[in-house]
């Protein structure tokens, strides 16, 4: 179960116009909060591509189909949805392997999720000791730790200032 609680759920849902039959893409899976009310929308006819990168939200999510399914769904068949571990920055060939040529609504809720800042095994918050892995997708690139231990002090001050708009890049490094 997702401890991310998805803000402005309804309003968002509501600005996407949705209605039954619908095809929508969620770029950013998350918590499932606001593809939940997404399907809600769509009914039994539309269709859900749930996007994201980090592969516990998918399954999380995969849970609440399945239970949806075995409680009936509230009226909701949930074989319209499609879960996809990968970057929304695919979305063109993720849409082109599901053949879906055209998309009535998409959604993107940029940002970090409750679940993977609590989750110490990512490191990612620094209110808790754990490793150092800060990835979205653990299966892919190197972790944290690796570019702490590997980088050299002048890659270090690069990553800080450009990506982290860190001012204070020399003095951290």
């Amino acid at each position: 179960m997702s401890i991310h609680k998805s803000v402005l759920v309804e309003e968002t849902v509501d600005a996407l116009k949705l209605k039954k039959g619908m095809v929508v893409v969620d770029a950013t899976l998350g918590g499932g909060g606001h593809s939940r009310e997404i399907l809600k929308k769509i009914g039994n006819t539309g269709t859900l591509a749930a996007i994201d990168q980090d592969e516990e939200a998918l399954k999380r999510f995969a849970k609440f189909t399945d239970d949806a399914k075995e409680a009936g769904g509230s009226g909701t068949k949930m074989t319209n949805v499609c879960l996809i571990h990968d970057n929304f920055k695919n979305l063109k060939n993720i849409l082109a392997d599901l053949k879906i040529e055209k998309v009535d609504a998409i959604l993107a809720d940029l940002g970090i999720s409750s679940d993977q800042l609590e989750d110490e095994s990512r490191g990612i918050s620094f209110q808790s000791e754990g490793f150092l892995d800060m990835r979205m997708d653990r299966s892919k690139g190197i972790t944290a730790a690796d570019v702490l231990n590997t980088y050299k002090e002048d890659e270090l001050k690069k990553i800080l200032r450009e990506y982290g708009n860190e001012q204070y890049a020399n003095s951290i490094v």
